[in-house]
């Protein structure tokens, strides 16, 4: 089955990295690079899967996280928080908003379909 994954980063290289990687493992995978964009491709596209950076152009990740939760069919909706930060407060926000949290500088992106698939 293929898993649609919805991915919320700014980083070109990275984003294509992550791409070109799921895409290979069958994942049907779409990429934007601000949170504004993602909220307009949830209209039409819907995601198993969303991966989520924090630190975004505008409105930032855990803000986009907040409007995401408060739309009841994506309440139940895998969220991976995949960033660079490792602040305790974004942690906690959120777990708070049942996302899961990773740190991108510790997986590559051959790691990211294990990660996927984890749960």
């Amino acid at each position: 089955m293929v898993r649609k994954i919805l991915y919320i980063e700014d980083d070109v290289l990275l984003s294509s990295l992550v791409n070109i990687t799921l895409t290979k493992k069958g994942y049907e995978i779409n990429t934007v690079p601000t949170a504004e964009q993602a909220l307009e491709t949830i209209k039409i596209f819907t995601p198993d899967i969303i991966l989520l950076d924090i630190i975004l152009p505008g409105m930032t990740g855990l803000q986009f996280l907040e409007i995401f939760r408060n739309k009841e069919q994506f309440k139940n909706t895998r969220v991976i928080v995949f960033t660079n930060l490792n602040r305790t407060t974004d942690i906690e926000q959120a777990e708070k908003l049942n996302a899961e949290f990773f740190i991108k500088a510790e997986l590559t992106p051959d790691q990211l379909p294990a990660l996927l698939e984890a749960k």
